[in-house]
């Protein structure tokens, strides 16, 4: 099937046309890597950067983007063509496992592959004469092996593989000196809060299309992403968080702040910890509070107890409608990135505290990326997720500092966090 894919999205762009129907049968996302494995093997061996997939909340669809357009087809308009866009975490340097990231994109792809009920469809994007040859050259050279023969020598697809935990940072008694800290900074107002995190550096095999199979494989109901600006370098993961969706004046965003472990007791503890109602609170305001300039009608939602894999978090849906047509989704993206569920509140401070206590560049970890179809958007933050770039492999998570908070808690929060990533990407803890 593979091999049938490029022949036809070659032969479109050979005759000037810009959408295909590449299969008819449905491509249901839940199932798309058992199904469709070619499909996913294709992606990943495509020449043709940067990539990105992300599969929404609602799981409805899944989209494959290769490449950045540089003239967009006159059969697309900014009502009908699909744009993806991407925002780091704020003030972070693309040093360490982030060298050769960028810290923002915002384009329309060259080619979208569209995966789902209806079956999989293709829109080609790119009217550069230049570039459609360049698109059409690296549609012309199929994967070097077939998926059937990769499966069975590539580790990164082996299940379960071992990851090996080479360093945290900071370490246990460097992240007491970090929460410190930050608790003389917060003592016993229950207004402030500070998100610490931690990278968590480690040895597993992981490839991109090892990493996209895993993800496709989770029964976790999350946002999917995967961003490679090149052929080295990813960035992965699935997030239970979103930061807002958009259907034209009607944004939905949501508080998603509080964790716990999945299990019964836990979860009858947790439903009535103050510490975490406090902190879901203390977003869920903020939030209310930062559209208020470009919203009437905020509306905010009881609390309640979501699941999300191995964990649970304390969610507050947020609903508002814009008061002016023109307020842009860049303009959603200044008002709420990075909410208080990923930095604090008041953000300054808290941004600073993160700046002078964690020895490591957030990156791309607890950034934005969506996708924008006219007045049709959908963002999720990215967290829960593993870097590769190179050899190097990193995974990132925090947990949000307040007032009853406890050094001890809080640590083995981001141990939970981890384990949970490992398992999205079916690792095995070796010790």
């Amino acid at each position: 099937m593979s091999r049938e894919l490029q022949e036809k999205l070659a032969a479109a762009i050979r005759k000037g046309e810009n959408t295909v129907s590449l299969r008819q049968a449905p491509l249901p996302p839940a199932s798309l890597a058992g199904s469709a494995p070619w499909l996913v093997s294709w992606f990943a061996a495509a020449s043709i950067y940067p990539k990105i997939m992300y599969r929404l909340r609602s799981g409805s669809e899944i989209l494959f983007a290769l490449g950045k357009c540089g003239m967009l087809s006159s059969d697309f308009d900014s009502a009908s063509a699909a744009c993806f866009r991407g925002v780091c975490f704020p003030g972070a340097e693309m040093t360490g496992v982030w060298e050769g990231f960028e810290k923002s994109f915002d384009h329309a792809p060259q080619l979208l592959l569209t995966a789902g009920d209806g079956g999989l469809e293709a829109e080609i994007y790119e009217a550069d004469p230049y570039a459609r040859s360049e698109l059409l050259d690296a549609l012309s050279n199929p994967p070097d092996e077939p998926l059937e023969a990769a499966l069975k020598t590539d580790p990164a697809i082996a299940s379960p593989a071992a990851a090996l935990i080479l360093a945290h940072h900071p370490a246990e008694d460097e992240y007491r000196r970090a929460f410190d800290q930050v608790m003389e900074f917060i003592g016993a107002d229950e207004s402030l809060k500070t998100v610490l995190a931690r990278r968590t550096d480690l040895c597993c095999p992981m490839s991109a299309r090892g990493a996209l199979e895993r993800l496709l494989e989770t029964k976790n109901p999350g946002y999917l992403y995967f961003y490679a600006p090149d052929e080295s370098r990813f960035y992965a993961g699935v997030s239970p968080e979103r930061l807002f969706r958009r259907n034209g004046p009607l944004v939905e965003t949501e508080a998603l702040a509080g964790t716990s472990v999945n299990t019964a007791p836990a979860c009858r503890r947790f439903e009535s910890s103050r510490k975490n109602l406090n902190e879901n609170s203390l977003v869920s305001d903020w939030i209310a509070r930062a559209l208020k300039p470009v919203t009437e009608s905020v509306k905010v939602s009881r609390q309640e107890i979501i699941p999300s894999g191995s964990l649970l978090h304390m969610k507050r849906a947020i609903q508002g409608r814009l008061t002016n047509p023109a307020t842009s989704d860049l303009d959603l993206i200044r008002l709420l990135h990075p909410t208080p569920a990923m930095a604090g509140c008041p953000q300054s401070a808290a941004l600073e505290l993160i700046s002078r206590c964690e020895n490591f560049s957030r990156g791309w970890y607890a950034g934005t990326m969506g996708v924008q179809r006219g007045a049709r958007s959908e963002y999720c933050v990215l967290i829960r997720g593993i870097a590769v770039s190179g050899d190097r492999r990193s995974i990132f998570a925090g947990s949000g500092i307040v007032s009853r908070s406890d050094c001890r808690q809080e640590y083995r929060e981001l141990d939970a966090k981890l384990a949970s990533i490992l398992e999205n990407f079916g690792l095995a803890k070796k010790r």
